[in-house]
């Protein structure tokens, strides 16, 4: 080929030759990039890219639903599916239990019945008799001491399963949220490089056409191929991410994910009225003042057992021949329980006669502790002093809390705001390079880099508003409202 050249420069032909060479070159690059574009006066493989492109964008990922067996999940679903989550319904059973104990803790009356039947054989005298003894004891719940503890106890515990079960809710939600938002991320990033893949064909086939009509050097087809490689094996990569998407958000919703739609649900800021009605209405608030009531319990309970217990009791009984019954009531300071007592025995034996013997009787007793000073009292109240610390304590980084995340929220919107206005000049951008390439001023592979980047900016508006729906629903718990408060 050189000594040809040559021959063709000494004849006083190489004018020739650079103009030919030229217009294989210029060529060889449309008939590259215009293959299938006779149907249609758009870019056919841009054309083609950019659908894909656009129906992800748009609709989720209804080619992913029509490959894998399994449901396109709206947001409004996912959010429906996450209320109803494992850990939702276990902390409701929780709170069904707490409520059947807060009931037994209320009942006002708590009683235990006792009975016997024996025989005796005398077998010098009366022969074989029968006897029945029967006792019930019971105990009035009125509300004082012990069992006040008790009914106090377990509406702490009812309380906490609620607490229980609003936070399981939030939690639930807001994972499916942030995974939903993931899957949504690697549906743009699997179609961003779908069309990084179309470009790279485009400027490989390109090459290719160059270097027949020798305008290239060999090397430059090796590098248009390895990017090509590259850019398919980043497909790949991006589909196995967004598979692994699918199956995060299919395992936390219960069911078979195929596809998300792209919708971003509005949301808006929780309105406080009285910031701290609401920072004590905070699950970790009401935590730490359940603690507090429970370390105040235990202070008397405390007091109650170490000092002086003062007891007293009456009974009445009456005896007639082999039957006798007798009714019985006490009452201490340490319980302050009011109990009650009944017994009626009787047999078959015995004499009958005689008129019926009744008894009463009234006693009063006290306990005085002796010895070393009780420290359950200190105990108790150091571990009140404690609880109110901690009580304290947590307002003040509830408050922090609050004040950082409205602080977030605000900057949230702000990049919401940016994000919109970059998205809106990708998409003129994009609208721009289609009718320049209309009118032939640009080529395929600038219209498809002008999807790819307004590709792009669409995917981080979605971002940034899920970013700040999510800053927000932790702003919403913050408050102690739930996290669902604040979509629209």
């Amino acid at each position: 080929m050189p000594s040809r050249l040559l021959r063709f420069i000494r004849a006083g032909r190489a004018s020739w030759v650079f103009a030919i060479l030229t217009c294989l070159s210029l060529a060889a690059v449309p008939a590259a990039f215009a293959q299938g574009a006779a149907a249609s006066s758009e870019p056919a493989g841009a054309q083609g890219a950019s659908e894909g492109a656009s129906e992800s964008a748009s609709e989720g990922t209804a080619q992913g639903a029509a490959e894998v067996a399994g449901e396109v999940v709206t947001f409004a679903r996912a959010v429906e599916l996450a209320t109803d989550a494992s850990s939702v319904r276990t902390a409701e059973a929780q709170l069904e239990l707490a409520n059947l104990s807060l009931q037994s803790a209320l009942y006002p009356v708590s009683a235990t019945a006792t009975g016997g039947l024996s025989t005796n054989t005398d077998f010098t005298g009366d022969g074989t008799t029968l006897g029945l003894d029967v006792s019930v004891n019971a105990s009035l719940r009125l509300g004082w001491g012990s069992s006040g503890d008790s009914i106090a106890a377990a509406r702490r515990t009812v309380e906490a399963a609620e607490a229980a079960v609003l936070s399981a809710t939030s939690d639930a939600v807001q994972q499916a949220v942030r995974l939903y938002s993931d899957a949504l991320a690697a549906v743009d990033a699997r179609d961003v490089a779908r069309l990084q893949v179309d470009v790279a064909k485009l400027q490989a086939d390109a090459a290719h056409a160059r270097l027949a009509a020798g305008a290239v050097l060999p090397s430059d087809v090796t590098q248009a191929d390895l990017t090509l490689k590259s850019a398919e094996l980043d497909l790949s990569a991006a589909e196995a991410t967004l598979a692994a998407a699918y199956t995060d958000l299919s395992i936390a919703l219960g069911v078979s994910v195929s596809g998300v739609a792209s919708e971003v649900p509005d949301a808006q800021e929780p309105a406080v009225d009285d910031l701290v009605a609401a920072v004590a209405a905070r699950d970790d608030v009401r935590a730490a003042q359940r603690d507090l009531a429970s370390a105040a319990d235990a202070v008397d309970q405390a007091v109650r057992a170490s000092g002086v217990n003062v007891s007293a009791n009456a009974s009445v009984s009456a005896t007639s021949g082999a039957t006798s019954l007798s009714l019985g009531a006490s009452l201490d300071s340490r319980d302050q329980t009011p109990s009650l007592t009944s017994r009626l025995a009787t047999s078959t034996g015995g004499s009958s006669t005689g008129g019926a013997a009744w008894r009463a009787s009234l006693g009063v007793s006290a306990s005085v502790p002796l010895g070393p000073p009780d420290t359950r009292v200190a105990s108790a109240e150091l571990s009140y002093a404690q609880a109110q610390a901690k009580l304290e304590q947590t307002i003040a980084s509830a408050n922090v809390e609050v004040g950082a995340l409205r602080v977030q929220v605000e900057a949230d919107a702000a990049k919401v705001q940016v994000a919109e206005a970059r998205s809106a000049l990708a998409g003129d951008a994009s609208a721009a390079a289609d009718v320049r390439y209309g009118l032939g001023v640009v080529g395929q592979v600038e219209v498809v880099q002008a999807r790819i980047a307004s590709l792009q900016a669409d995917g981080q508006l979605r971002s940034a508003r899920f970013t700040h729906l999510l800053d927000l629903m932790a702003l919403a718990r913050a408050l102690g409202r739930p996290a669902t408060e604040v979509i629209r």
